[in-house]
């Protein structure tokens, strides 16, 4: 339980530093004009080098690189972004629909963990499938009071499954690795939630559903 919650606090501690370089970015672009007068100064005097070597900077600078804006939160973009840079990489389509204040009830660090886990096990189980994918999709249902968070992934074995019907915990050739499993597990039951997997043989695209509650509703 201890490495489980280290591991949390680590996942944690990275995607604040994330979110700040989306900060620092956003000095970056603020500067530009300081940029720009800076690489006129070096025109007037013919520093043509030195043009290009500040150029090669700026533009290779990680503060510079695109992110995108997939929610309101800036810890789950920076974890969203960080995702869909290691997903193109892998030549994995990922597509994410996270619904306005979906995710507004639940605390930084359970969403940390929760949607890491869940994105490692799909892209873990995505990987080297033909046109894989992965689909994550989260909405809040005001009338039910609760959370709807979807995974679907495309996996090309059928996932190990143990004599109580519950998904093996050890680390499988599916992705499905046993302590970020207890750590979905630990927000689902945080929550008072649901877990729920299915996985089709035809498409090979296993399915996870999650429901929690938000018991900070106000009357």
């Amino acid at each position: 339980m201890h490495l489980q919650m280290q591991k949390e606090s680590d996942l944690v501690h990275f995607y604040q530093m994330l979110a700040e370089q989306t900060d620092a970015q956003k000095l970056v672009i603020h500067d530009i004009k300081k940029h720009l007068y800076a690489i006129s100064l070096l025109n007037n005097e013919h520093e043509n080098q030195k043009i290009s070597d500040y150029i090669e900077r700026l533009t290779h600078s990680s503060q510079l690189k695109v992110s995108m804006r997939v929610c309101e939160n800036d810890f789950l973009n920076a974890i969203f972004n960080r995702y869909l840079q290691r997903c193109e990489h892998l030549h994995i389509t990922l597509d994410i629909d996270i619904r306005k204040q979906a995710l507004s009830f639940m605390d930084e660090y359970d969403m940390i963990s929760l949607f890491c886990n869940l994105l490692d096990n799909a892209v873990e189980a995505a990987t080297g499938c033909p046109d894989s994918f992965i689909e994550v999709y989260a909405g809040f249902s005001k009338s039910h009071n609760l959370l709807l968070l979807s995974v679907k992934n495309s996996c090309i074995q059928k996932p190990a499954i143990d004599t109580k019907g519950r998904l093996k915990t050890q680390k499988s050739p599916n992705g499905i690795h046993g302590t970020g499993l207890k750590s979905v597990l630990r927000v689902v039951k945080k929550y008072e939630g649901n877990y729920e997997f299915s996985y089709d043989e035809q498409s090979h695209v296993f399915s996870t559903v999650i429901t929690l509650t938000n018991s900070k509703e106000e009357n």
